[in-house]
C-alpha cells in the first residue's frame, strides 16, 4: 500500500495531463529521478518497521478474502487521487501565473517526492494516529530516509550539473513553500481518513480472546 498509492499518484498526474491534451509535468528522465529518490531512500525504511500495536489481537482475515480487498484499494485511489491533485494542480497553477515551464516542472517533482515523505510517515500505521511521540520518532529508519532525501531534491533542484541533465530549475522561498503545502495536504486528509474510520467504527476490531496460560498444578 505504501508503494501503490505514491507509484498511482505518478501515474494519474501524467494519464490526466495526456487526457486534457496538457503540457506534461514530467519529463521522462524527471519521473525516473523520482522514482530513484524514493525508491532508494524512502521505499526501504518501512522495512525496519516494528508490528504495529495490537496487531496480533486482530481478527485473522478470512481465507477466501481477496488479496486486494475494497479498503486497500480506496486507500491507493485516495493518495493516488490527493498526490495527482496536488501534483498536476501545483504545475497548472504556476504556469497560469507566468511561471517558466522548468519551475512549473521542478515544483511537480519535488510536491511528488515531498508528498512521499509525509505519506511515509502517514504509513507507519494503517489506522493508528502518527501524531504521537512514537508515530513521529518511533522509527528512526523513516526519519533517516527523509533526512537523506531532503539534500537529494535540493542538488536536484539548484545544483547546475542536475538542472542541465534534468531541466529543473532553482527555486525560492515562495515555491518551495507551495511544495510543502502540496504535501501537507496528503498527510492531513490521510490522517483525518484514518480518523474517520476509528470514530465510525470501521477500524478492525481487537480480538480479546486471551491465549491460554501455564497450567496450574494442585
Amino acid at each position: 500500500m505504501t508503494a501503490l498509492g505514491p507509484n498511482g499518484g505518478q501515474t494519474l498526474v501524467v494519464i490526466a495531463a495526456i487526457l486534457f491534451e496538457l503540457t506534461l509535468p514530467l519529463t521522462p528522465a524527471q519521473v525516473l529521478w523520482v522514482n530513484m529518490v524514493t525508491s532508494s531512500c524512502l521505499g526501504l525504511a518501512l522495512a525496519f518497521e516494528p508490528g504495529e500495536k495490537g496487531l496480533m489481537r486482530r481478527h485473522p482475515r478470512p481465507p477466501g478474502e481477496a488479496l486486494l480487498s475494497g479498503f486497500f484499494i480506496w486507500r491507493v485511489a485516495l493518495v493516488s487521487t490527493l498526490m495527482m491533485l496536488g501534483a498536476l494542480g501545483l504545475f497548472l497553477w504556476e504556469l497560469e501565473s507566468g511561471t517558466g515551464i522548468e519551475t512549473a516542472r521542478t515544483m511537480a517533482v519535488n510536491a511528488i517526492v515531498v508528498s512521499e515523505m509525509f505519506y511515509l510517515l502517514n504509513s507507519r500505521f494503517i489506522f493508528a494516529p502518527v501524531l504521537t511521540r512514537n508515530g513521529l520518532f518511533g522509527n528512526p529508519y523513516v526519519l533517516l530516509a527523509i533526512v537523506a532525501c531532503i539534500p537529494l531534491q535540493l542538488l536536484y533542484t539548484h545544483a547546475a550539473p542536475m538542472q542541465a541533465t534534468f531541466g529543473s530549475a532553482s527555486l525560492g522561498l515562495q515555491e518551495w513553500s507551495k511544495v510543502i503545502a502540496a504535501g501537507m495536504l496528503i498527510f492531513c486528509v490521510a490522517e483525518l481518513e484514518k480518523l474517520i474510520l476509528r470514530r465510525n467504527g470501521l477500524a478492525p476490531r481487537l480480538s480479546h480472546h486471551r491465549q491460554p496460560g501455564p497450567r496450574r498444578t494442585p
